[in-house]
């Protein structure tokens, strides 16, 4: 027998005979969500440990103590843009999420120091952010999970989930500057037919709050290039709504439809938006 294996082992080594580690099935699997908040996509990758029918607060994860938040290698939130996290200003890049479990509060750390297994060699001095949030119940969950939470334009709760009990905190990103600066770009390179550029950025002015005389012109000169689109004229009419201007955004409206039920009638089938169109009509002729 020993010859037979010995026999084997060499034949793998002269042939250049790769072994694989088996394909089975961890304990903690890898897991990763992401979210794209505004224009800043983030990130968790992350182990997902099992419940198994253990004591997991004050038990399997001491009060108290570092936890890596998860299982084999620290957890690992990314962000693509600078942000604030429970209300305190981070730099973009990646993180290792620690936290310190308590009965009634948490400490949340992201550290600098990414290439960390488990906490034994966490060191406080590497904290790039550190805050306690409170802790809260939730529904039973056998594996540890994170997940986006509430997501707005610009803000999220990233939150954490596992057996009974669930802790989130705020992130919130910058939105209209780096959009600002992306309209700015693409009204200096916009080619004489780019009539979606202006649309885009009146529509974003719309409901971004921004200027609204800003928003009308722009959205004239989309009309100016194209004039058959039955959505920029919807845009029109939301535009012209928002200013008082409920006149002017019926006969917008009105225009739309129009150009809606030609191009529906020319593929065969039923203008879909049209319902919606009217009851703006209606609202508006209320506050004329």
């Amino acid at each position: 027998m020993k010859k037979i294996l010995s026999l084997t082992i060499g034949l793998a080594v002269i042939t250049g005979i790769n072994v694989k580690a088996q394909d089975l099935p961890q304990p903690s699997p890898a897991a990763k969500v992401e979210q794209r908040v505004g224009l800043t996509d983030i990130s968790v990758s992350y182990s997902s440990p099992g419940v198994k029918g253990r004591v997991i607060w004050g038990g399997l994860v001491p009060y108290g103590e570092v936890w890596r938040t998860g299982a084999n290698k620290a957890t690992a939130v990314t962000f693509s843009d600078d942000v604030k996290v429970n209300g305190k200003n981070l730099n973009a890049g990646t993180y290792a999420l620690f936290t310190i479990p308590g009965e009634k509060e948490w400490t949340i750390i992201l550290s600098s120091n990414t290439e960390q297994w488990g906490s034994g060699s966490y060191k406080q001095e590497e904290d790039a952010l550190r805050f306690n949030v409170k802790p809260g119940q939730a529904s039973q969950r056998e594996r540890l999970t994170f997940t986006f939470e509430n997501t707005t334009e610009n803000t999220t709760l990233l939150t954490l989930r596992w057996e009974k009990l669930s802790v989130a905190f705020p992130i919130v990103t910058e939105v209209d500057a780096k959009a600002q600066n992306n309209i700015k770009e693409a009204l200096a390179s916009a080619k004489a037919d780019d009539w979606q550029v202006y649309r885009n950025s009146a529509r974003y002015y719309l409901q971004s709050g921004n200027s609204l005389d800003q928003a009308l012109e722009w959205v004239d000169k989309a009309l100016t290039i194209k004039n058959d689109n039955w959505y920029t004229h919807a845009l029109k009419g939301d535009i012209q709504a928002a200013m008082g201007k409920h006149k002017d955004a019926i006969a917008s409206n009105q225009k739309a439809i129009e150009l809606g039920e030609a191009e529906a009638k020319a593929d065969g089938s039923e203008f879909s938006y049209k319902k919606d169109l009217e009851e703006e009509i209606n609202k508006w002729k209320a506050n004329q």
